[in-house]
């Protein structure tokens, strides 16, 4: 099978060269999305971010997630707990 407009020596690259021939029309930026990368094994979500989405729940919803005087937060996928003090969040 082979793309329209791309010419055929643009698959043979070695791994980490770009040919733009493939995407003529996307630029540069686009193509940064195709390069390898290393894997990483971490919860994307920081401990602000985390403490930015508490603050934007209002006071009863706040309320409705303390569990014995504490508000926990589980990352489910690598199942990582974050435990907060509700007194710093409080308006």
């Amino acid at each position: 099978m082979r793309l329209v407009g791309a010419p055929r020596r643009a698959f043979a690259a070695p791994l980490g060269v770009v040919r733009f021939s493939l995407i003529p029309d996307a630029g540069a930026r686009a193509l940064w999305s195709f390069l390898p990368r290393p894997l990483r094994e971490a919860c994307r979500y920081s401990d602000a971010r985390i403490e930015e989405m508490l603050r934007n729940f209002s006071q009863q919803e706040r309320d409705d997630v303390v569990h014995d005087g504490r508000i926990t937060v589980t990352c489910e996928f690598f199942w990582t707990k974050r435990v907060y003090d509700p007194a710093d969040f409080r308006v």
